[in-house]
Formats: structure tokens, C-alpha cells, sequence
């Protein structure tokens, strides 16, 4: 009879918060011909305006109706995620009497119930770190400095704050034989300040990633440039499984 077993995966300790937003043209071709540590100086003091230290009073606002900090230009996208550039881990836990493991995670058989994520399970297994065997690319973001060189491109801001802490984690479900790290799957999205996970499946599950949060600003970079709003747009699930499989097949 096969025993059920549960192991808890933490994607890594190192990653970043990163925003894009969309700015307007004057914006864009001001701090286009500017230093990019002078641009990172006037985004983090935007919602102190002139009385913040490294503000420019003469570049042109964000976009004529925009106000606030860095982190609210983000109508293109705003996530904390990973980085790939650090090993993921897993370690055996034991499930609460009162948590189930459904649909990729892990929740409390009464809604209601109080509780932290973390309280679902204790963790009785020693962290292992473990190669990424199966990575594909989930968008790319990269930044494009000129805006003729393919149609639709649009002005945006990018922001990273570099970040080492808690990026949350997943919770899977295997057989006797317990994790296969060749299982672990990883969906990335590509950007000039390098490559970060956002998607992840044992097999063919995806993975609920939860909780995370709690971590250390250990830096920051902007750019300004052109992208093309189609392309933050994630692949689709049937994208994603062609390139697993290409991978799988070779």
C-alpha cells in the first residue's frame, strides 16, 4: 500500500521586487539621455517631490495624472519572486490533524479555522538544496532602448529592489518514495536584472506558492525604456507544456 508523504520546497532566499509601469514619452526621453543611478535617485523620492534628496524638479512628471511612490507605477506588472540565481530546497514535513493537501497545496479543512500558513505542518526533515532540472521561459520583459525597433512598443519604468529573505513556498504530495527533484518544474520571467521564478510544478501539478514577504532590501536599479505590452502577458498553459515536453524530448 502506498504511503503518502509530504515535502515543503522554498524556491530560495534571494530575489526582488519589481515593478513596470508605463510613463509618458516626455518622461522617457528625459531620463533616456540621463545616468540611471540619477533616475533611481528621483523614482525613490517621487512621492516627496522637490523636498526629497535626488529629486530633479525639471524632469517631467511620471505621466500627467500619475502621483506616488516607485512601487505605484505598476499598471504593467508588480511581483516579488525569486531569483534563479540561488539553489531551491526541500525538506519532509508532517501535515496538522486539521490541514489537507489539495490542488498543489496545502489548506485547513475548516475555512474558518485561525491560523498561520506555516501552522498547517511541521517540518521534520532536514533542508536539501537541489538543481533546477527543468526550466522554460514563462515572458520576457527584457527592456528595448529604441522604440522603432518593433511595433507597439510603449515607454516604461522599470524598477528592482534586490531583496534576500522569505519568498514564500510550496507543499507536494508524493508516494513512498518521497521527492524527486527531477520533477521540480520552473516557469521564469526574463528581465535585465536577471531571471526569476514564478511558476512551479511537481509533475504535471502546479504548485500554489504561499506565505513570504519578510525580507532585506539589499539594493536597487531603474531603467527606462520601450516594451511591448503583449509580451508581459504570460505564456499559456498550453505554451508552457510544449516546452516542457521539447525539453523532456531532448
Amino acid at each position: 500500500m502506498s504511503t503518502k508523504r509530504y515535502f515543503r520546497i522554498i524556491p530560495g532566499a534571494h530575489g526582488g521586487e519589481i515593478t513596470i509601469g508605463s510613463v509618458s514619452q516626455e518622461f522617457a526621453d528625459y531620463w533616456s539621455e540621463r545616468d540611471s543611478d540619477e533616475l533611481l535617485e528621483h523614482v525613490c523620492v517621487l512621492d516627496e517631490g522637490v523636498d526629497g534628496d535626488g529629486f530633479d524638479p525639471d524632469s517631467p512628471p511620471v505621466n500627467p495624472d500619475w502621483e506616488g511612490s516607485w512601487y505605484d507605477c505598476d499598471d504593467l506588472e508588480h511581483i516579488h519572486v525569486p531569483s534563479t540565481s540561488g539553489l531551491p530546497c526541500f525538506a519532509e514535513i508532517k501535515l496538522h490533524s486539521d490541514a489537507t493537501y489539495e490542488s498543489g497545496g496545502v489548506r485547513w479543512r475548516d475555512v474558518n479555522r485561525d491560523g498561520d500558513e506555516d501552522d498547517m505542518f511541521d517540518v521534520i526533515g532536514d533542508d536539501e538544496e537541489f538543481e533546477r532540472s527543468s526550466v522554460v521561459s514563462n515572458r520576457d520583459v527584457m527592456v528595448s532602448e529604441d522604440a522603432d525597433s518593433e511595433p507597439g512598443l510603449i515607454p516604461a519604468l522599470y524598477v528592482i529592489s534586490y531583496e534576500k529573505g522569505d519568498f514564500g513556498q510550496m507543499v507536494v504530495e508524493t508516494g513512498s518514495d518521497g521527492f524527486d527533484p527531477q520533477k521540480f518544474r520552473v516557469a521564469v520571467i526574463e528581465t535585465d536584472f536577471g531571471d526569476f521564478a514564478e511558476r512551479f510544478w511537481y509533475g504535471d501539478m502546479e504548485l500554489d506558492r504561499f506565505g513570504g514577504g519578510d525580507s532585506t532590501g539589499k539594493g536597487m536599479e531603474a531603467l527606462i525604456g520601450f516594451v511591448h505590452p503583449e509580451r508581459i502577458v504570460p505564456a499559456s498553459d498550453q505554451d508552457i507544456a510544449v516546452m516542457f515536453r521539447d525539453q523532456d524530448d531532448n
